[in-house]
């Protein structure tokens, strides 16, 4: 990723998104659709759409976090824009037809699909192709929708008690999502601070990093569904987008449909392209891969494994197993499945996590943040009238992720890196000095934080860092 730095600004030098860039990026997928010779336009729309988006991440939305979600639309648009516009037919059974309530005769009992040349005003070709090209979306309404779409169990209540059971759900997703984000303080806090040589103890913690960040992601991106429907919707909401370029590239291939090599170049190659498309959301934050390549290019290992295992397994056990053998078959695979992403999703959601993008909407960082309050030692600043001519000790009691607003609203670049960018390169301090009736008693005069760097540089030649067991006072 460092030759895709080197064409682009600083992060420190971008510029923020002019209001009317994404609107008009968009806009221009649109314009095909609202001309008579559809092909041509889409060829001269093409250079220009990707410069634009290929132009992106020259600006910036202002927080990391922004910049993480907002900069997707800047790949998933040249994406749905080859699929619907370039390779997708224009007419005959694989042309996208819109069959949901808004199609003609709608309400009246009479309702009919309609193709792009079942619509004839430029208003008409307008609102046909704003609800094909929002990208991406699940294609419900759309002869095209993906499979296994969850129904909606509300969806004969009345209206407002709809609404209502809608709006109980967003609460209590959003404060199931809040609770995540504390544990994840947690999880990091604890891990930043519990020194150990037993593996199972950081095994743990990354574990409840990993499974917390991705609940809080789920929730995020679908509010309106329980956990398991969030993460089914998730998926869905990509599998599109990624799934058929790479049909494609498995027909381009000329490997035979449902054949072995034709569903493990899909595999790898929708994967490849999910990597792209997180990594490319990376890329607008921190200018280089956070663990995105490393967490999404081991599903596809990891999937192949398990279908070896499995292919292995029916071989011994034969077609006809007996009911325990396939409850014990199935509680290995739920067993695998959690402990495979109990490994895996920390590689992901630490990245997320040190790039600054898991915040709350509402709350910020607080959520994670708090923690350091309620179970962090000596959390409150203690302060007390310093003898300059005394010697003061350091200790180091945790990592500290920054520096808040009120604490140190400068930056003097004594690490290498961004204000935004830098995460966890702080300690917190305790500042102590040894009494003078008993050596071993030491008394705290002060609490703080302190870079990482510069608390080693402290040490100097001649005072190495060292382990010192002492007495508080």
């Amino acid at each position: 990723m460092d030759f895709m730095s080197s064409l682009y600004p600083p992060l420190s030098e971008r510029r923020p998104f002019p209001a009317p860039y994404a609107a008009t990026t968009f806009f221009l997928t649109l314009v095909p659709f609202l001309s008579s010779d559809r092909r041509l336009a889409s060829l001269v729309i093409l250079p220009v759409l990707l410069l634009l988006c290929a132009w992106a991440p020259f600006y910036t939305f202002g927080s990391p976090s922004d910049n993480y979600y907002s900069s997707g639309p800047f790949l998933a648009m040249p994406l749905w824009y080859f699929d619907f516009v370039i390779f997708t037919p224009v007419t005959g059974p694989d042309a996208p037809v819109f069959v949901g309530s808004g199609s003609a005769g709608a309400g009246s009992g009479n309702a009919r699909p309609q193709s792009w040349t079942d619509v004839k005003s430029t208003l008409q070709r307008l609102r046909w192709a704003f609800r094909l090209m929002i990208p991406s979306h699940r294609g419900i309404g759309w002869n095209w929708q993906v499979k296994g779409v969850p129904p909606d169990p509300n969806a004969r209540l009345p209206k407002w008690t709809y609404v209502r059971t809608h709006l109980q759900r967003v609460v209590l997703t959003y404060l199931r999502s809040v609770a995540m984000l504390v544990i994840l303080g947690f999880g990091s806090t604890i891990q930043g601070e519990w020194h150990t040589s037993q593996a199972w103890v950081p095994a743990i913690l990354n574990a409840v990093i990993g499974w917390s960040g991705a609940i809080w992601v789920w929730d995020r991106l679908n509010c309106f569904y329980s956990l398991a429907a969030a993460f089914v919707v998730y998926h869905q909401v990509m599998r599109r987008m990624v799934q058929q370029p790479a049909v494609r590239i498995a027909h381009i291939l000329r490997l035979r449909k449902g054949s072995v090599g034709s569903r493990y170049t899909q595999l790898y190659a929708s994967f490849a392209i999910s990597c792209l498309f997180h990594q490319f959301e990376m890329f607008n934050v921190t200018r280089k891969d956070m663990g995105e390549f490393a967490f999404f290019m081991s599903q596809p290992v990891a999937i192949t494994a398990e279908d070896i295992v499995q292919w292995a397994w029916r071989k011994w056990q034969g077609q006809n197993q007996s009911k325990a053998r396939v409850r014990f078959g199935k509680a290995v695979g739920y067993i695998w499945v959690f402990l495979w992403f109990s490994y895996s999703l920390p590689i992901y959601i630490k990245g997320l996590r040190d790039a600054d993008i898991i915040r709350d909407a509402l709350l910020e960082a607080w959520p994670s943040a708090a923690i350091f309050v309620y179970i962090g030692p000596y959390s409150w600043p203690i302060v007390a009238p310093l003898d300059l001519d005394k010697t003061y000790e350091s200790i180091a009691i945790s990592d500290a992720k920054e520096f808040h607003e009120d604490e140190y609203d400068d930056w003097a670049y004594y690490v290498s890196k961004e204000k935004q960018l830098s995460a966890w390169d702080l300690y917190y301090v305790l500042l102590v000095e040894n009494s003078e009736q008993n050596e071993n008693i030491w008394y705290r005069v002060g609490l703080g934080k302190i870079f990482k760097e510069a608390f080693n540089n402290s040490c100097g030649p001649d005072r190495k860092k060292q382990w010192k067991e002492l007495i508080l006072g």
